[in-house]
């Protein structure tokens, strides 16, 4: 189990049984390699980071994400005294292989500790939904995108409980925390059954 599965407690498990949204059995129609060039297709379009690397196991692909984009946004906001510019990029993307190969889920990790850094998660789940839904409008992406919650705070009486959103054909699984107990911020993206 990852940092973000322990983040989200029984995510999978959630969705599986709760929801009846998601089977085991179930994955994308994409490979591994198809997702990364789609991904960085639409980073690209959208002016976002795009993927720069990967490392692979038996069951999981782990992207980093190329911050080039994000260091030009961090001089911007460092330029405007909104921040000391010194963040780091902590964003990256792993997907979940079955026995196949075939991707089960999609997790982005990342952090809100920084507005830089939440903006740099936003930014990685608004080019995921415009490529597992390329009908979808800009306010269909941002209503979306939107209610995942992924911009709530310590004062937020839901921080900490996980939030689930389905579209056309996903299910998406997100949650933050507390400050004190974790600055991990994430995702899980798994195809509806």
């Amino acid at each position: 189990m990852n940092k973000l599965h322990l983040l989200l407690g029984v995510g999978l498990l959630f969705l599986g049984s709760a929801c009846g949204a998601v089977e085991a059995e179930s994955t994308f129609t994409f490979t591994s390699d198809q997702f990364k060039e789609k991904f960085n297709q639409v980073a690209k379009i959208e002016n976002t980071d795009f993927i720069k690397s990967s490392k692979t196991t038996k069951d999981r692909v782990v992207f980093a994400l190329d911050d080039t984009n994000f260091k030009k946004r961090l001089k911007a906001l460092k330029a405007l005294n909104m921040t000391d510019g010194k963040s780091a990029a902590k964003t990256h993307i792993e997907l979940a292989l079955n026995g196949q190969g075939k991707i089960k889920a999609i997790d982005v990790v990342g952090d809100r500790s920084d507005i830089i850094n939440l903006t740099l998660v936003i930014n990685t789940m608004g080019v995921i939904v415009r490529m597992l839904d390329e009908k979808l409008s800009d306010d269909g992406v941002t209503n979306l995108i939107s209610g995942f919650g992924l911009m709530r705070g310590d004062n937020d009486p839901s921080i900490g409980k996980p939030i689930t959103n389905f579209d056309k054909g996903s299910a998406y699984f997100c949650n933050n925390q507390l400050s004190q107990v974790s600055m991990t911020i994430g995702c899980i993206i798994t195809p509806k059954a």
